[in-house]
């Protein structure tokens, strides 16, 4: 098993966004958009007494660029001549382009144009660069993985103006340059690219007065300055972009966004209980009665154990308690920050401290459109229809109101716990009891958020 899962269900970040921001609510966005945004087409100065005191770099489809963050991991995926006649015949002038136009970005039904786990394992190998690279697009050091996760894998049909930002002295440097019709870059739900694949490095949207007429680097077959776009944050999120496919030139959806996705860690940078949370000592139990049953299946990297009380009740998260003692801290609500100190008559095996559970990371809670959230409980509440398997379902804890009551939400069955479909992520949920052959088929519900747990960070 690798030793970082990707995260299974991307959030919607905005365009622009504070620390944080972008994880909460499914659909509630900070957008914050830049004066660009207002009105008009950007058109590029090609003068010498343009006010731009930079050389904009123009940067081919496979050069690493100035300062690389990562080596590269864009796919060898390019154009083929039935798509590449489409875009040219489509292609208008430069200038402003909104980042959910239809046949801006091109891609494939496997989004192999770029590797986002890999980007995500090369940046959180460094956690210098990794802070580096989170400062420049506005996101916390813990959200680097779940963000470059939630990001749509496109190629550009357009030569493209960005601010580029290269790793230089510890820091992001940012610069003017543009990128190549066919680069693979990843998008946000605004339609606006954020890294570049070839590289690693991170995104912004580009000045308005940019000056062409002074450039450093190799043009490529076909450059004209007139023809360079630069793409505008769409002024609302948007589910789904349409595409260019790479292959057969026809129109194909890349869904992009979804529900939000929170990984809860409960641990400062010291390995310490992190501020905010509290600790509650379950006393007077009898450890011998609390089994280990394996790694975690909610965690999305190794350190997170499955434990299980021998009236059958589970403790599906849960963490060596970092004060050395032979305790776990077990996640009971993420919600309140709530931890439950519980000893063990003994600690994991060594073999299972640094890898993941076999099959597809299962969230620990997740929250439904109607604004109801619902929590996994093996041993409780009865069982589903037939339809369902027969697992045990997540039950409702908060916000449930009376239809909600016995009832239980069951995951989709197959690689993908949330089933992704046209307009977001589904589940299904439906009537419990003991007697499955009785029970009606559930219905699906779309999910509004999602959490998952992590383990310590992978030294």
């Amino acid at each position: 098993m690798d030793s970082v899962a990707p995260v299974p269900v991307p959030p919607p970040p905005p365009a622009r966004r504070k620390k944080g921001a972008w994880l909460v609510g499914g659909l509630v966005l900070l957008l914050v958009l830049g004066a660009a945004a207002g009105a008009g087409y950007w058109w590029w100065s090609q003068s010498d007494d343009s006010p731009s005191a930079e050389s904009v770099v123009l940067e081919a489809v496979d050069a690493a660029g100035e300062s690389p963050w990562t080596e590269s991991v864009a796919g060898e995926v390019e154009f083929s001549e039935d798509a590449l006649e489409r875009i040219d015949e489509e292609s208008s002038a430069g200038g402003r382009v909104d980042g959910a136009t239809p046949g801006l970005y091109g891609g494939t039904n496997d989004n192999s144009s770029c590797d986002r786990e890999q980007l995500a394992n090369f940046l959180t190998e460094d956690d210098a660069k990794s802070e580096a690279w989170a400062d420049a697009l506005d996101v916390t050091v813990d959200e680097v993985s779940a963000f470059v996760g939630s990001l749509a894998p496109v190629l550009l049909t357009r030569d493209t103006a960005v601010v580029n930002h290269g790793y230089e002295d510890g820091k992001a440097v940012p610069y003017p340059a543009v990128l190549q019709a066919g680069s693979a870059v990843l998008v946000d739900s605004a339609g606006a690219p954020v890294v570049r694949c070839a590289c690693g490095n991170p995104l912004g949207v580009p000045d308005e007065d940019l000056n062409l007429s002074d450039t450093s680097g190799t043009t490529w077959k076909g450059y004209e300055p007139e023809s360079v776009v630069g793409v505008a944050p769409a002024a609302e999120p948007v589910d789904e972009l349409t595409l260019i496919d790479a292959v057969t030139s026809e129109d194909r959806q890349t869904l992009i966004g979804g529900p939000a996705t929170e990984v809860v860690y409960p641990f400062d940078e010291d390995g310490e209980v992190a501020e905010g949370w509290t600790v509650t000592e379950s006393e007077g139990i009898d450890s011998l009665s609390f089994s280990y049953l394996g790694v975690s299946e909610y965690a999305t990297t190794p350190g997170v154990f499955h434990y299980a009380w021998a009236r059958g009740a589970q403790e599906p998260a849960c963490w060596l308690n970092p004060d050395g003692t032979d305790t776990v801290l077990c996640l009971g609500d993420p919600q309140t920050k709530e931890l439950r100190m519980i000893a063990v008559p003994q600690p994991p095996p060594q073999a299972d401290l640094d890898r993941l559970a076999d099959g597809p990371v299962l969230p620990f809670w997740i929250e439904l459109a109607d604004g109801s959230r619902w929590l996994q409980s093996s041993g409780y509440g009865g069982l589903g229809s037939e339809s369902t398997g027969g697992v045990w379902p997540y039950l409702c804890a908060q916000e449930c109101g009376a239809t909600n009551e016995m009832q239980g939400v069951f995951l989709a069955e197959g690689d993908d716990p949330l089933e992704r479909r046209d307009d977001g992520w589904y589940v299904y949920r439906g009537e419990l009891g003991f007697d499955a052959a009785s029970l009606p088929d559930p219905e699906s519900v779309k999910v509004a958020k999602a959490w998952y747990v992590a383990g310590p960070p992978q030294q």
